[in-house]
């Protein structure tokens, strides 16, 4: 019988997860843990640590560096050698590889998938994070909010920078966007050019670690425009390299808790990864079906449609203090 408590919308999520295997779970964990990327896993376990399923579940954690082909071998070890009853996955194009073999070796798989196609009518899949229209809406809607009529937008060549960044520039046409197909050492001439370009604000979607440096050479060189971002600037690397320059700086990304983002300051001393860190923490209580938890990510539902099973989640704007975040209770709302 479902709880009294049980909210309906996490109804269907119960019933899919009544055929996982027993209260004590053994569940593996495949992501990036070394390399250049490690502060991704690293937040996953942090988030994973935080769920304090100590006694429920057992985690066996495997390093593929985000390595589709690594991904595959730690799949197979985690199925036969550890006998896990659910993986959770850590990248779009890693948990695609892995979905055929979680549909064959009926194993649940919770992956951090954008695209559906691989995922459509299995029935072990879950997508934790898929990228629609409606998520780089939350982007442009905040944009207009602000005020800001002209943006000059800087983005990396990448599937999801290049959607926020074409969802800001069709909001506002008068905005400038360049997209780096290569990565610049350095920005100064881009910079320079701001200060004639009439934009009243900044948005950067760039790769892990330019976001930071293109803000504290902004600030190096007295151009005090404001400066928004997508959730990627939320990067240990990023953060390091702003060196400071990061405050009053937002972006917007699912909602998570005030208490889950204070939790996490707390033990870990960093907000960095946090919303990444969330989503993974709400994949392990899923994972051993708790029935009426307190999710890291607020209003978290299931949605089923089309054979497609994914996690829908309101968005917020979050804004840095220094070198930490903290959610913007002004901004928020359900698009």
């Amino acid at each position: 019988m479902m709880p009294r408590s049980l909210p309906l919308f996490l109804a269907p999520l119960v019933i899919w997860a009544s055929s996982l295997a027993s209260a004590e779970e053994r569940i593996g964990v495949i992501a990036g843990f070394s390399g250049d990327s490690a502060s991704y896993g690293a937040a996953y376990r942090n988030g994973i640590e935080l769920a304090e399923l100590g006694g429920k579940a057992t985690f066996l954690y495997e390093d593929d560096g985000f390595l589709p082909a690594k991904t595959l071998t730690a799949f197979r070890k985690l199925v036969d050698i550890d006998k896990v009853s659910s993986v959770i996955v850590g990248d779009s194009v890693t948990s695609q590889a892995v979905a055929p073999l979680a549909n064959k070796e009926k194993i649940h798989l919770f992956g951090w998938a954008s695209a559906n196609k691989v995922f459509l009518h299995n029935p072990y899949a879950l997508r934790l994070w898929t990228t629609t229209e409606d998520d780089y809406g939350y982007i442009a809607d905040e944009v207009v909010r602000h005020g800001y009529k002209r943006i000059a937008v800087f983005t990396s060549t990448h599937a999801y920078a290049s959607g926020w960044g074409d969802a800001i520039q069709k909001r506002l046409p008068g905005s400038s966007w360049d997209d780096f197909a290569k990565s610049p050492e350095g920005f100064q001439t881009y910079i320079l050019r701001l200060k004639r370009s009439g934009a009243d604000a900044v948005g950067l979607c760039l790769s892990p670690g330019l976001n930071g440096l293109f803000t504290k050479q902004m600030r190096n060189l007295k151009v005090p425009l404001p400066v928004f971002a997508c959730d990627f600037v939320e990067a240990s690397a990023d953060i390091q390299a702003a060196d400071g320059s990061f405050d009053g700086v937002w972006f917007t990304a699912p909602k998570v808790s005030e208490g889950f983002i204070t939790r996490y300051r707390e033990k870990f001393g960093t907000t960095d990864h946090v919303v990444s860190a969330a989503l993974f923490h709400d994949a392990a209580l899923l994972a051993v079906k708790e029935s009426n938890p307190e999710y890291a990510i607020e209003g978290l539902k299931v949605v089923e449609e089309g054979g497609d099973r994914h996690l829908e989640f309101p968005f917020a704007t979050f804004v840095f203090k220094g070198a930490v975040i903290e959610e913007d209770s002004r901004t928020l709302r359900q698009r």
